[in-house]
């Protein structure tokens, strides 16, 4: 166990003892420096003394630590390192405290003060001191001053191009209003400067730019392999296209369904399609994610080139459209153990966008219809009437460039998506490996369109106003029914009879989408609505009402006025009529006495 003792000042251990001097062998706590010493000078130290000692070097020590050195001077830091060299020298015995001051150019009682932060674990930073001036970050403006700044800030620093000069002008207005000395131009800049970027954007562009421009990202997630996460997104193609009948008229840009491997970037499947992107959208480019593609090449007449790529995801990634926040879509990723993630932040995902900006500059611009950079036409270039695409050609295209995206190197690792790929699905034989395959696609794809329960009727089934039928029904009419039906394909529906999905065709001509279904009603005239014949016909009408309802009431009151005639005629009149009674008044002399009016008991 170790001994301290109390020497000039200073705690010192106790390493041994002398043997042909009996003097203590002492070396300074925290220290290397090693002394010896009469035991008669020195003092042993108590525990308590020793701890409270030891909790100022630490305190002492930390202080010194702390002091940053990029804000010293290089002045500074060279008449430091001079006195630190010349009390080096003095400790070790080498020279006197005398010709130590001197080299510190010190008297010798300001060498005693110096000595004192003199500290050789921390080094040169002991002797820095304290800066001359006014200390780093005290303000000498009034508080009343430095408030109206504040508010000045909020309210002048603002829009795209925030302005210093006209949150000065504010405060000087505040200023001279409550009587109160004018900060400078400069002191108002400093103010504005103490603020983050991040908080100065936030007041003067908003949120969502501030986030943007100033605000750290957490980073990107570390994925482990393939189809450990799959994100889905939406977008128009850069495109026009025709007809299949008539290559002179233009359909229009049809809509891309895309769904990515994350970690490999591979495309595991698209749809195309012109009609608005729905929860029947979602269900086709899954299935396409998920099945193999072996029949879809051979249909496009491109079964030379490989599209392997397939499987059941971990993790579906999507952004916050109304179909990816489907119930249905959940429930039919549950029953297949896929999680489902919703974008909670717009930083998040982003790889379906940036592939298709890799499709759309690489494959579709430079097809004929495509519109470049340009969604819309342009005094030089009008897209559409270079369209010469039909939707099954433009998918033959798009294939292709896909095909080509998947090898092409790129990214950080410098490869290509398919020996990402091929990485993890090839076995050691040098065989690939077929991801797991989807248990029940049939179920998982009809899982995911919407659903409604109906009862059976004579005509069929009512869905959205429209009638579907198959003979199926006929046992069931007057019973509730389950129904699956696509809003972007309103031809058909399916229906759940015994134990099975059952197709059920529309009656008449319905509208294609559910969308022009409620355009076509909200723009239909709606029942009991008038056209001019009939709003004349109800004018006159209204006229005649007036006219009969007049004369109605003419005809009641003289009805009235005969039954009243009738029943005075009815009454008896006698030949000599009574004579009227006189009433005569007397005038009331109030100057009599009266005398008073007995009761009836007097």
């Amino acid at each position: 166990m170790y001994q301290a003792y109390m020497y000039n000042g200073a705690i010192w251990i106790l390493q041994s003892v002398d043997p042909s001097t009996r003097k203590f062998v002492l070396q300074l706590l925290g220290g290397s420096k090693v002394i010896t010493a009469d035991p008669s000078e020195v003092k042993l130290v108590d525990v308590q003394q020793f701890s409270e000692q030891l909790q100022l070097q630490v305190e002492k020590h930390t202080e010194l630590l702390a002091i940053d050195t990029d804000k010293v001077s290089d002045k500074r830091k060279e008449k430091a390192r001079e006195r630190f060299n010349a009390i080096t020298l003095e400790v070790s015995g080498e020279i006197d405290a005398v010709k130590a001051a001197a080299k510190c150019k010190l008297s010798l009682s300001q060498y005693y003060k110096v000595k004192k932060d003199y500290d050789p674990s921390v080094g040169v930073p002991s002797l820095l001191g304290q800066a001359r001036g006014r200390p780093e970050g005290a303000k000498v403006i009034l508080p009343d001053v430095e408030q109206i700044i504040r508010d000045q800030i909020v309210v002048w620093y603002v829009g795209e191009s925030p302005s210093k000069r006209n949150v000065w002008k504010g405060t000087q207005a505040e200023c001279d209003k409550r009587h109160l000395p004018v900060p400078a131009y400069e002191t108002v800049c400093d103010r504005i400067d103490e603020y983050s970027n991040y908080a100065l954007a936030l007041s003067s562009r908003g949120k969502d730019y501030a986030s943007d421009h100033f605000q750290l990202r957490t980073g990107t997630r570390a994925l482990l392999r393939p189809l450990e996460q799959a994100q889905m997104d939406h977008t128009l193609a850069d495109c026009f296209l025709c007809a299949k009948d008539d290559r002179n008229r233009v359909v229009g840009r049809p809509w891309f369904t895309l769904i990515c491997c994350s970690k490999t970037k591979v495309i595991l499947g698209f749809c195309v399609s012109f009609r608005y992107p729905s929860l029947g959208t979602v269900a086709i480019a899954l299935k396409h994610a998920v099945t193999s593609k072996e029949e879809f090449m051979k249909k496009l007449g491109l079964e030379d080139l490989e599209y392997p790529y397939r499987g059941v995801m971990i993790e579906l990634f999507m952004d916050n459209a109304r179909e990816f926040r489907s119930k249905n879509l959940y429930s039919a990723c549950v029953l297949e153990n896929i999680t489902v993630r919703n974008r909670n932040e717009k930083q998040e995902g982003g790889i379906c966008e940036r592939l298709f900006g890799t499709l759309n500059l690489g494959t579709i611009h430079v097809l004929p219809g495509g519109t470049g950079a340009r969604p819309r036409k342009d005094r030089d270039y009008d897209p559409a009437k270079h369209a010469l695409l039909t939707i099954d050609e433009f998918i033959r295209e798009l294939t292709l460039g896909i095909c080509e995206h998947h090898d092409t190197v790129g990214g950080d690792d410098h490869k290509s998506p398919r020996q990402r790929w091929n990485e993890y699905y090839t076995g050691e034989n040098g065989q690939p490996i077929a991801p797991a395959p989807i248990h029940n696609l049939k179920k998982f794809i009809i899982e995911i369109l919407p659903e409604v329960t109906r009862r059976v009727q004579s005509y069929g089934v009512p869905v959205n106003t429209i009638f579907y039928h198959t003979p199926l029904l006929k046992d069931l009419v007057g019973k509730k029914v389950r129904i699956k039906y696509d809003n972007a394909n309103l031809s058909r529906v399916l229906i759940w009879i015994d134990g099975d999905w059952v197709e059920a065709a529309a009656r008449g001509n319905p509208p294609e989408t559910l969308t022009e279904l409620h355009i076509n009603n909200a723009l239909r005239a709606k029942h009991g609505e008038l056209g001019k014949q009939g709003l004349a016909a109800r004018n006159k009408r209204t006229e005649s009402l007036k006219a009969l309802r007049e004369r109605a009431l003419q005809k009641s009151r003289e009805m009235v006025v005969y039954e009243v005639d009738s029943q005075v005629a009815a009454i008896p009149r006698t030949s000599r009529s009574a004579p009227l009674r006189e009433i005569v008044a007397e005038r009331r002399d109030f100057t009599k006495i009266i005398d008073p009016y007995l009761g009836e008991e007097q």
